[in-house]
């Protein structure tokens, strides 16, 4: 084997391991979104609501002081 037919393998070689490994990552990537698809809860913006906001209305309180006095509190 020649210097150049060597490094022609070598090349090839790399070549081979470097387009195997991209395949199998996009793989790998692909189960992984599929195993975290299953896993997860709707997204939060899907979720019907939860809770609710009161809205009451305040009413002033009317107390009446030692002095007799009557003192609005807010």
């Amino acid at each position: 084997m020649t210097q150049a037919e060597f490094q022609r393998y070598q090349e090839q070689t790399f070549d081979s391991y470097v387009k195997r490994l991209i395949r199998n990552e996009g793989r790998n990537a692909k189960k992984e979104l599929s195993r975290r698809g299953e896993r997860e809860v709707t997204p939060y913006h899907d979720l019907p609501a939860m809770s609710h906001e009161d809205r009451y209305v305040l009413e002033k309180l009317a107390v009446h002081s030692g002095a007799g006095g009557v003192e609005a509190l807010d």
